[in-house]
């Protein structure tokens, strides 16, 4: 997820075909490739386009025109109310769906070519809108094959956003050292921005786990506090919030970095 400008942000989700150093290119050339071409002012259909011809291009150069990728695209204007305004393009990647708040679940857009195949695919945006308490999953069954940033990086941005990360790990098919190892990241991920994450065993458990998300995001409160502490060091403050009936469970964020000036 990148900022496009002050009231619109963009985020992708896609995996590309393959392994290796190959995979990890033609990765980075779409990353880069989608943030640049967004930032231009292009509508989100021309950025989708161009990244097609970017990946033909780049298929002719190594000699290699069997490369292609899955793509989501897309673009959110948040409002005021909790409310969202999104045009996305689903470029042969798995549909994202929307939790309703009564919740319902339904597709949030249509599949279209994938990349890196045709020269002229018939690409369109779509238009949703994401209601205030609603959800929108996008998902992918690709690995991180490039990151650009370490996982201690990773977390200092998650504790510095404003985001709840509810997560979905699907790990039955890795090994019993990989699952562990994978399940912790998952977790950590979700726990630190004050969301949780779930480890359902098949693809029918989905249902019950979007129910559970849906639960959680009724139910959110937002509390605030004025910090006595006035140093602008930029340092983290960790922050826990307690309640004294037993009976209730707390999941929230463990703290926020302080103002920073020279």
């Amino acid at each position: 997820m990148f900022p496009i400008s002050r009231k619109v942000w963009g985020f992708a989700v896609g995996d590309v075909c393959g392994t290796g150093p190959e995979a990890a290119a033609l990765t980075g050339l779409a990353r880069h490739s989608l943030r640049l071409l967004a930032r231009e002012g292009r509508s989100p259909v021309s950025v989708v386009e161009r990244l097609n011809q970017a990946v033909l291009e780049e298929g002719e150069l190594v000699g290699d025109a069997g490369r292609f990728i899955t793509l989501l695209y897309g673009e959110v204007e948040p409002r005021p109310d909790g409310s969202a305004q999104l045009v996305m393009v689903c470029a042969g990647h798995p549909l994202p769906l929307i939790l309703r708040t009564d919740g319902s679940v339904r597709a949030a857009a249509n599949p279209q070519p994938l990349l890196g195949v045709l020269p002229d695919p018939t690409l369109y945006a779509e238009d949703v809108e994401l209601g205030a308490g609603e959800v929108l999953l996008v998902y992918t069954d690709g690995g991180d094959t490039r990151s650009s940033i370490q996982w201690h990086e990773l977390l200092d941005l998650l504790k510095a956003s404003d985001v709840t990360v509810y997560a979905i790990g699907m790990l039955e098919h890795q090994s019993q050292s990989t699952k562990l190892q994978q399940r912790i990241t998952i977790q950590q991920m979700a726990e630190t921005t004050g969301g949780q994450a779930f480890f359902p065993s098949t693809v029918k458990d989905l249902d019950k786990v979007y129910e559970k998300v849906l639960a959680e995001i009724r139910a959110q409160y937002t509390v605030g506090f004025h910090s006595t502490n006035e140093k602008t060091d930029g340092t983290w403050r960790k922050v826990e919030v307690k309640v004294t009936r037993k009976d209730l469970r707390v999941r929230s964020r463990r703290g926020y970095f302080a103002p920073y000036k020279k």
